[in-house]
């Protein structure tokens, strides 16, 4: 008896499978142009978006080769306005690819190199602007500090080099950001709090060459009391000339 109802059960549902099965035959054969347009519409949908994507993808591949052209140029004293009319090219024909972030790194590195300190810093700020361009942040900020301490603009240095170090205290750019930021300290007038970070960055990064500038700026610095006010041999900024 349990055979014969678990026969009974497979067939009606064989039934109600073939069943369905014709009411979509039949659906068909009552709405032929319906369904015949529908299957262009979606095979005409599925080849514009496979040529979206390869346009995409493209146009990706080509922003990456000017870039790398761009950044070739930049590299060669007598092409740098060159390379700068190629980054250019990167607002209007590349915004939307994932190089145009590093376009406008290098574009800001060119223009400080060139000393063109408002323009650089305008787009290191619109670089800290991007989501899409995070994984330059660390980059970014190192390289705006920078600028900022070669135009003397020291408490926006010291803002920018303390936020890297809170954001990003693990990044290879540390010990050279806390010796910049020591160095703006300094500069400053806060003998206590350049100390600490010469003596953070000895002890941090050991047997290196920051750890030994550190070493020789914290036996150069006075110990802190409360009427030192100034650096008696203030260092120097090595990224000016």
């Amino acid at each position: 008896m349990a055979t014969e109802k678990s026969w009974t059960r497979q067939e009606l549902k064989r039934n109600e499978l073939a069943e369905a099965v014709a009411n979509v035959v039949h659906w068909i054969a009552r709405h032929r142009e319906t369904s015949l347009a529908g299957t262009l519409t979606l095979v005409v949908g599925l080849a514009i978006l496979a040529y979206l994507v390869f346009h995409a993808r493209a146009v990706d591949d080509q922003a990456w080769y000017q870039l790398a052209l761009a950044q070739g140029l930049a590299g060669q004293q007598t092409q740098r306005d060159q390379a700068v009319k190629v980054l250019n090219e990167f607002d209007t024909r590349f915004r939307t690819t994932s190089a145009y972030p590093h376009s406008l790194l290098t574009k800001a590195d060119l223009l400080s190199s060139q000393k063109q300190y408002p323009e650089a810093i305008q787009l290191y700020e619109t670089l800290l602007g991007l989501r899409e361009a995070k994984s330059l942040y660390p980059m970014t900020y190192s390289a705006l500090g920078v600028v900022q301490e070669d135009t003397n603009r020291l408490t926006e240095a010291q803002t920018t080099y303390r936020t890297f170090l809170d954001k990003f205290p693990d990044h290879f750019l540390a010990p050279r950001v806390y010796e910049s930021l020591a160095r703006v300290e300094e500069v400053l007038g806060n003998v206590q709090e350049a100390r600490a970070l010469y003596d953070k960055l000895a002890v941090r990064y050991p047997n290196t060459p920051w750890a030994e500038r550190a070493q020789e700026r914290l036996t150069t610095l006075p110990q802190v009391t409360m009427s030192t006010t100034t650096v008696q041999n203030p260092v120097t900024n090595p990224h000016q000339k």
